[in-house]
């Protein structure tokens, strides 16, 4: 930033320069080094550029010139395909699963297939606001919002990528504005995911507490 030093958010959160080289090297050799204790599989977390309501003071000192944000990530996945012999996965919002908007946080789903072999959407129905879906062909097939939501974004995501590549949601595993967080929801969200064509799925929860979830797909 202007600052001459790494972009923060509420003094808590701290970005690099994801144009730099030495940053894409550095996470590279971090990955290859974990590969190395026998893992099965690369998970790139949440690969982004940063997008508080701030972000347009950021000065990318780094920048290469004519290259878009969704450049960055693909630079960034071509090198680390090249290193990393087992299975790659990437976790994007759940809404560039289903929307071409790669170059306002650099996740462009049809871009990043082309490296990976899988993408994880974070599709959690209570981050899409109760009126998503609400009145479409899909509410009228289906009355849960939970599912419909799940079911078009795995769906939608399976047609954009590339062939060879793995759709694998993340869903929903906490309470966040969610009035009736129960069994129905947790089991409407794996039917959405599998109907949608996904191959396989991921719980998450913020404090990795997973007994409510637990309890509810064994009773």
């Amino acid at each position: 930033s202007k600052i001459n030093g790494p972009w923060q958010v509420n003094k808590i959160e701290y970005w690099v320069d994801p144009y730099s080289e030495d940053v894409v090297d550095y996470n590279i050799k971090a990955a290859e080094e974990i590969q190395n204790t026998g893992v099965n599989e690369i998970q790139f977390d949440y690969i982004r550029l940063p997008s508080d309501f701030e972000a347009y003071r950021i000065v990318f000192r780094n920048k290469k010139q004519g290259w878009e944000r969704v450049d960055i990530l693909e630079n960034f996945l071509y090198k680390a395909s090249r290193i990393i012999s087992i299975p790659i996965s990437v976790d994007i919002y759940g809404y560039n699963a289903i929307y071409r908007m790669g170059n306002v946080i650099g996740q462009d789903i049809e871009t990043i297939s082309k490296y990976v072999d899988i993408v994880c959407p974070m599709v959690y129905p209570s981050h899409f606001g109760d009126p998503y879906l609400y009145d479409s062909v899909f509410s009228r097939k289906h009355p849960s919002q939970e599912y419909n939501i799940v079911y078009f974004s795995t769906m939608r995501a399976v047609s954009i990528i590339c062939q060879d590549t793995i759709i694998r949601p993340f869903l929903q595993a906490f309470r966040y504005r969610v009035k009736n967080y129960n069994k129905t929801y947790i089991f409407d969200q794996i039917y959405g995911a599998e109907e949608g064509g996904a191959n396989g799925y991921s719980f998450w929860n913020p404090s990795s507490d997973y007994t409510e979830l637990n309890n509810f797909l064994i009773h």
